[in-house]
């Protein structure tokens, strides 16, 4: 985004945040107007220059602007043409929309961990379970061999038939 971010500054034409600027200062002055005609005259300026603005924006930098076509209509050379705008335009013309992916993919991001966080929890208790199972047959097993006069199992035996799992390459 950073990127993105210094490459529009690069390109001519308006910065892609331009219209939620101007849409919150507008309505910043409209929410302040305290009559009927101060009300009604703010929000036709706002219009009029969202609308004149879009329109001059779209003309000059737009993707029907000069500069996006390497020749004019009658198939001479485009002085105005500027190559890397084609690409520039694709790469920041929804810089906006962008922000709002990288919201999304937090919020999920945010929900996913917390699911994860909870399964790891539910594993845990499971794995205490079996561990306690485990154990207990070890314990009876060492009684048998004991009855039939064989040594006791190693320690390090035992160990390793614990239930186990692998968290960054390290045993737990």
């Amino acid at each position: 985004m950073p990127a993105l971010g210094k490459l529009d500054y690069c390109i001519p034409g308006p910065n892609p945040n331009w219209q939620a600027n101007a849409t919150a200062a507008g309505q910043t002055i409209i929410g302040n107007q305290t009559t009927a005609e101060g009300l009604n005259y703010w929000s036709g300026v706002e219009n009029s220059l969202t609308t004149e603005y879009n329109q001059r924006v779209d003309a000059l930098y737009g993707p029907s602007s000069p500069m996006q076509s390497a020749t004019l209509p009658d198939g001479s050379d485009n002085p105005a043409y500027l190559e890397m705008s084609q690409q520039g335009l694709a790469l920041t013309s929804n810089i906006p929309g962008y922000a709002d992916q990288v919201d999304q993919a937090q919020t999920d991001t945010q929900g996913i961990l917390g699911q994860t966080k909870s399964d790891i929890t539910a594993l845990d208790a499971i794995k205490d379970k079996v561990n306690a199972i485990i154990v207990a047959a070890q314990k009876r097993r060492d009684v048998e061999r004991a009855q039939n006069g064989l040594p006791a199992m190693k320690q390090t035996c035992l160990d390793d038939e614990k239930v186990t799992y692998i968290v960054n390459g390290v045993k737990e």
